[in-house]
């Protein structure tokens, strides 16, 4: 595992994991964009973010279970380490 600058859409997207973590499916976080799906890869590969099984997470479409996500507490860590940059106004 290695340690990870938490850039502000990184920072962003573990927040969201964070507040629904275990009940929000992956494919809801990575959608169908690459970028976002790059983004959730590095947070897994710094132990921020794992894959869990959850009976309440179910796939709308299909009912079918699906691939739920949950921060770690590594990943909590991070977010108190590195505080949310406030922008000011000029």
């Amino acid at each position: 595992m290695t340690e990870l600058r938490l850039t502000p859409a990184l920072r962003e997207m573990l927040e969201r994991i964070e507040r629904q973590s275990g009940r929000i499916m992956m494919i809801s976080v990575v959608g169908s964009g690459r970028s976002e799906d790059r983004k959730l890869g590095r947070l897994r590969a710094a132990g921020y973010v794992v894959k869990c099984d959850s009976a309440d997470v179910r796939d709308p479409r299909f009912g079918t279970p699906a691939e739920a996500l949950a921060i770690t507490d590594a990943g909590r860590a991070a977010l108190a380490a590195q505080p949310a940059k406030r922008r000011t106004k000029p």
